[in-house]
């Protein structure tokens, strides 16, 4: 149930995501987007059941050679211990492709972006991204190129980070060398769109797949 578009940018091959992310100042009450909040609250059981959903649907991507992941605002490389973190070498592992946490970072953290228009966040962000896969590649060089690199976030709302990253990519790798792919868990949805084909896109979503209930003293213990 991953929904893939084609060509989305002029940097980006694919945009895909497995759920819609409902904001709540919509006033809808949706339990997915709640189970995208629990992967970002890196609540265990939650994210081995958001990567069981991701890992079994995962082979509807294109061929993947690399996996990176996005960085939050407190970071400036991955500790390889967070959420994404284990989904990007679960995805790796599916896909029998690499996880390379070395080949993204920033020069320094910045403010949470939450709360900032897309403007305060491209200015916040400009300038900070690092992009090498000289740390991923071994001496051998076995990669054939055009190599498949895929670009993994939780919750997709401006898009600002992963565009300037692929912008980044895109002043030393060009479209012969590098093929970009992005994926997130969760594409916002706001109040301003309709919300009829989301909502019931993630109850079949839901309705497909097996998470924890905040009940089930099994996942309490």
């Amino acid at each position: 149930m991953i929904i893939i578009k084609q060509k989305p940018g002029v940097n980006v091959d694919t945009f895909s995501h497995m759920v819609f992310y409902i904001t709540r100042n919509t006033g809808q009450s949706d339990s997915v987007s709640n189970l995208v909040i629990d992967f970002k609250d890196n609540r265990k059981s939650y994210v081995l059941a958001w990567v069981d959903s991701i890992v079994k649907e995962i082979n509807q991507l294109p061929k993947i050679d690399f996996v990176a992941r996005i960085l939050s605002s407190k970071e400036t490389s991955p500790s390889g211990k967070e959420p994404l973190d284990i989904l990007g070498k679960a995805i790796a592992k599916a896909t029998n492709s690499k996880y390379c946490p070395k080949c993204l970072t920033k020069k320094q953290i910045h403010r949470p972006l939450k709360t900032l228009t897309r403007d305060q966040r491209i200015n916040e962000l400009n300038n900070l991204y690092k992009f090498s896969l000289l740390n991923c590649l071994s001496a051998k060089n076995e990669y054939a190129k055009p190599i498949s690199l895929l670009i993994i976030d939780d919750v997709y709302t401006t898009g600002t980070s992963m565009d300037l990253v692929c912008r980044e990519i895109r002043k030393k790798y060009t479209k012969d060398e590098i093929i970009i792919h992005l994926f997130v868990i969760g594409r916002t949805t706001s109040a301003k769109h309709s919300l009829e084909v989301p909502i019931k896109y993630n109850q079949e979503f839901f309705s497909a797949n097996q998470f924890p209930s905040i009940l089930d003293e099994s996942f309490m213990k």
